[in-house]
């Protein structure tokens, strides 16, 4: 009977020890405290949110608990130091809206690498702590309303690579220290900055420096060329940038867009400017260049945009015409078209300094030097006015596009057995789709249209091909994103041999929380491939007109969207350039067709044209 008696002392001494614990030992253990620095990231991001003044999109309501790798915009990752801690690695607000200021708490976010806060409406200054982070990778506060002078804590961060500080109201001098950095890409642009170049800014090795609308003093140091093995971009447009170009521009061989139009530039381009062989975009307009036009640079392999317009250049070389995009507007160049005065260009040469002095300003005589008649010894010469042996000639779209009337070119008139209206035979005119469509949405595609015929005063054209322009291009192009581009050469149905380019970017997939959204190179070769097909089924099924059709309705990239769906979703996939290789033979009927006219086939007579001096044929854009 002692059994019983054991049984129940036992059993109260259990049940008095369960009494005498905590309440909450006797149920479930609490989550583990975050680590020390989660709890100091916890202080700076409270901070933080406590002097942000409006959030319309709700990007911090979270931001309440102490595990900080849940907020909104907020990323951890494992310590670069200690494998086993998770810490705060990124902070990413691009395009939030919210208004406020940066506290000097972020400077706790030791290991902080990226921090993106662009598109917002931020103020103040960049905190003096942020020299604290040390291993900060990535800074793009742009197109913010911060102020001040430029943030001097950006000096202490030896692994930044990303700087971005462009659109904000920043003023004063950029330290010349900032070039000892290994920048890979600096954007300062439409601040308020003055300062000069400095001689060691080919201490860095940036591939991207865009500098544009600021105030820039003085040159283009020569030491600028030592960034030759990694520059890729360079735009120091309207940056009030004066004297020459250095002499050793040339070896920059690997820079492929160059941009410092706007400026107060003057001498000669370089010759050693032909030795930049990657360059496909060039622009140097609207400064006081003078003289000729090195013949290297139109012939550099990849160019296919040279705008030299509002200059004082007297010479250009002929392949400066077979460019695909080019500018020579108001210049000192005879026998062209909407070029400065004879005046303006000769009073502009006589106050050159004579080092700087260009060839003979008589060249810009009007019209040819034969056409001055001469009167008696010591006599003026009579100027002729070249446009008054020309003729206007209307230039006709083919009637696929909503408005056939494109504009108005100029040829001379027919002198002996040269028939003026030959002349115009396959010019080639550059027009906007917008123009062409009635619809400001299509602005930027430019389309290229060949004179195949003449009916009396009017001009038939046929399509002749296709591009972007350079602001779309670079409008689609952002981060975390893989760009995918493919071309083929195709024929139509009626003998076309075309050339077509197409590309697309990737985007994130639905309910997806990753930021990024990089295609694996196998998903790249097969989107590419896809793309492939599909535009030779389309080209191969079509004829040109029925082709030109869908590239208006941009119905093959969105026939693209939905094929790749399943290999990985796309966005903004277009047709962005198209070039004609070959044509058929000439075919009038044909072409009546396309423009849709009653008269199909007939032929129009030529009214008789007076002879005068021959000219120089020239496109005049519409």
């Amino acid at each position: 009977m002692k059994t019983p008696n054991l049984t129940l002392a036992l059993s109260l001494l259990l049940f008095f020890i369960f009494l005498s614990k905590p309440s909450h030992q006797a149920s479930n253990p609490p989550p583990p405290l975050p680590n020390p620095r989660l709890l100091k990231a916890y202080t700076a991001l409270q901070a933080w949110k406590h002097v942000i003044t409006s959030d319309p999109n709700n990007f911090t309501a979270n931001w309440c608990a102490l595990n900080v790798c849940n907020y909104t915009g907020v990323y951890c990752a494992q310590a670069p130091d200690d494998p086993h801690t998770v810490t705060v690695s990124g902070i990413d607000l691009n395009h939030a809206n919210i208004v406020g200021s940066l506290p000097e708490e972020l400077g706790l976010l030791t290991d902080l690498a990226l921090f993106h806060v662009n598109s917002n409406r931020f103020y103040g200054t960049v905190p003096y702590s942020f020299r604290y982070l040390h291993l900060l990778h990535e800074l793009d506060i742009s197109n913010n309303q911060f102020s001040g002078q430029f943030p001097l804590s950006v000096l202490y961060l030896l692994s930044l690579k990303f700087l971005d500080v462009r659109y904000n109201n920043f003023r004063g001098e950029i330290p010349s220290t900032l070039f000892d950095l290994k920048l890979d890409a600096l954007f300062v642009n439409n601040n308020k900055f003055q300062f000069s170049l400095p001689q060691n800014i080919g201490n860095s090795s940036l591939s991207v420096i865009v500098l544009a609308n600021n105030d820039l003093k003085g040159c283009i140091p020569s030491s600028f060329a030592n960034l030759k093995d990694t520059l890729d971009e360079v735009i120091l447009m309207n940056t009030g940038l004066r004297g020459c170009l250095p002499s050793n521009l040339g070896l920059l061989d690997k820079v492929k867009v160059f941009d410092i139009s706007n400026n107060d530039l003057v001498g000669g381009l370089p010759e050693s400017t032909g030795g930049m062989k990657s360059l496909e975009q060039l622009n140097v307009a609207n400064n006081k260049f003078s003289g000729k036009i090195p013949a290297s640079i139109c012939s550099l392999p990849k160019l296919e945009n040279f705008t030299y317009s509002y200059n004082y250049f007297c010479t250009q070389p002929p392949t400066c015409m077979k460019l695909q995009e080019q500018d020579d507007r108001k210049n000192c160049i005879p026998y062209r078209q909407l070029q400065r005065s004879p005046k303006e260009c000769a009073t502009f040469y006589a106050n050159l300094v004579p080092r700087a002095r260009a060839p003979p300003v008589p060249a810009m005589a009007v019209g040819k030097n034969k056409r001055i008649s001469k009167s008696k010894k010591g006599g003026k010469k009579k100027a002729v006015d070249p446009f008054a042996k020309k003729d206007w000639y209307d230039i006709k779209a083919p009637k696929l596009f909503n408005h056939q009337n494109v504009g108005k070119t100029l040829v001379s008139r027919t002198q002996g057995t040269k028939i003026a209206s030959e002349g115009l035979k396959h010019r080639v005119f550059e027009v906007s789709l917008a123009d062409l469509q009635g619809d400001e949405e299509h602005a930027y595609r430019k389309m290229r249209l060949r004179a195949e015929d003449v009916q009396g005063k009017t001009v038939l054209t046929n399509f002749w091909g296709m591009n972007f322009t350079t602001d779309k291009l670079r409008s689609l192009v952002r981060k975390w994103q893989t760009l995918i581009e493919a071309h083929v050469d195709v024929k139509t149905t009626d003998n076309y041999t075309l050339r077509m380019f197409c590309i697309g970017f990737t985007k994130r997939r639905p309910n997806q929380v990753k930021r990024t959204c990089y295609a694996q190179s196998s998903q790249v070769r097969q989107i590419r491939r896809k793309m492939s097909e599909i535009m030779i089924a389309q080209a191969t099924s079509s004829d040109l007109k029925g082709l030109v059709s869908k590239f208006i309705a941009e119905s093959i990239g969105k026939e693209i969207e939905k094929a790749t769906m399943s290999i990985y979703p796309l966005q903004n996939v277009f047709i962005r350039k198209v070039k004609i290789l070959k044509a058929p033979k000439f075919d009038l009927t044909k072409l009546m067709e396309v423009h849709g006219g009653e008269d199909v086939g007939v032929k129009v007579e030529r009214p008789a044209e007076e002879a005068a001096p021959e000219v120089q044929q020239e496109i005049v854009g519409a």
